[in-house]
């Protein structure tokens, strides 16, 4: 069934939709263990909890391992559990700079989203600062509250 084709020229519109669009995109991995479950609530949503500070420090609490764990969840967790220098609290937005660091340095071969969007569209928006800064910004709206 073809959705038919709405204009929107409100402003709070556009943006809800688009904040709509993104959360649907970049909340995939919801389902997984680190979105939603015991691994994710002893994360946290801002992954700042003693449990990731422990992780991040080189261990993995004994509680965080029961029920037991899918293998692909323990390696991950015990790839991370990597003692580092510091940790520095994140923002919850992406910047510019976040954005061409990461799509400047893609593949183009990579699978791209459920957007339909070819990665090469980010790569190409990497190198123009507007596109480069609109993206970002609605890569980081899923993370606005409100």
């Amino acid at each position: 069934m073809e959705r038919a084709w709405t204009t929107l020229t409100k402003p709070k519109s556009i943006a809800r939709v688009v904040r709509d669009i993104n959360r649907k995109q970049y909340h995939q991995a919801h389902v997984t263990p680190f979105g939603s479950g015991p691994v994710a609530n002893a994360f946290g949503p801002s992954g700042d909890t003693p449990v990731a500070n422990n992780i991040l420090n080189g261990t993995i609490p004994p509680n965080l391992q029961s029920p037991p764990l899918l293998p692909e969840t323990r390696r991950i967790l015990e790839s991370n559990a990597t003692a580092y220098p510091s940790v520095q609290d994140g923002t919850g937005t992406i910047t510019n700079e976040e954005f061409i660091a990461a799509y400047s340095v893609s593949k183009e071969s990579t699978s791209s989203s459920p957007s339909g969007r070819h990665i090469g569209h980010y790569k190409a928006a990497t190198k123009d600062p507007t596109l480069a800064q609109l993206h970002s910004r609605m890569m980081s709206f899923p993370f606005v509250h409100g």
